[in-house]
Order: structure tokens, then sequence, then C-alpha cells
């Protein structure tokens, strides 16, 4: 049996709608290295007007001050460079979800053949272990429109 999660892009109202809920989530918020470099990124590609850029900077930078406050979210990732992105990534949604790992024929493991009885290393920014955005194992990249980019889909959170 083919097992599934939710995942949710979502703005940072989107995750306080959540966090509102019954719902149990796993939160994971993915920045830009830099509010310059995202600054950057906008400008080169060269389809948006000053205006935009500005509002884009705006927003984003709400975002980023609240996926990176303590306690907001499970797990940072940075995106910094696209192959580490995907792998820490693929990483963190793995030890979350570890039924996700399958059986190396592209069929999801069953439940519960996981790693009973193991911590799944859940980065969790609680209690600040392991959260650090400037660490080259929370670097990720797009090198292109992330969801910090985009207006009104700020966040990228995994479920």
């Amino acid at each position: 049996m083919l097992q599934k999660i939710c995942i949710l892009d979502i703005d940072i109202q989107g995750v306080e709608s959540v966090k509102n809920s019954k719902l149990m989530p796993m939160y994971l918020f993915i920045a830009p290295p830099s509010i310059e470099t995202l600054e950057d990124r906008l400008r080169e590609r060269n389809t948006e007007s000053e205006e935009d850029i500005q509002k884009r900077l705006s927003n984003a930078q709400r975002e980023i001050d609240y996926g990176t406050e303590l306690g907001n979210f499970n797990y940072v990732l940075t995106n910094e460079v696209l192959e580490d992105a995907f792998k820490d990534l693929q990483r963190v949604i793995l030890e979350w979800y570890p039924h996700l790992g399958g059986d190396g024929n592209g069929e999801a493991k069953e439940s519960g053949e996981g790693k009973e009885g193991e911590d799944k290393g859940e980065k969790n920014a609680d209690d600040g272990t392991e959260n650090n955005t400037d660490t080259e194992e929370n670097k990720v990249d797009a090198g292109e429109e992330t969801p910090a980019t985009r207006e009104g889909d700020d966040v990228a959170e995994a479920k």
C-alpha cells in the first residue's frame, strides 16, 4: 500500500490558521540565504516592476521574521544550493515520515516498517536544537523562485 502525506505551501496567516486547528502537522520553513540575495534573484529575473520588488521584499521580510522565530517551525531550510536543498528536504521528510522511505522498488514501506522506537531526529525550533540556519546542514537552494519570493505563498510547510 502506498503511504502519502499532505504538503501545503501556505503563508504565515495559513500557518497560524492550521496551528489553531486540531491538526498536528510538522512545519518546515524555507528561507532565502539573505534578504539581499532574495532581492538580487528578483532583480535578475527582470520580470517585476520596482514597486512589485519592494512589495515582495517587504512581505518576505515579515515571513522570514516569523519563520525563523523560535518555536514557529519544526525546521528551517535556507535555500542556498539546489542539490543541498533537495537532499536536506528529503532527509527531514524521511525522518518525520520514515514509512515514505520505500523498499527500493518504488513502493513506500508499509506502516510499521519504519524504525520503531527510534528518535526521528526532528530539528525542533521549540528547544532550539540544530535549528541554526547558518549551518551547512540546514542550507537549501532553489536558485529560482522559491516560496519566500512569491507573493501570498511565502512559506512552505511539510505536514
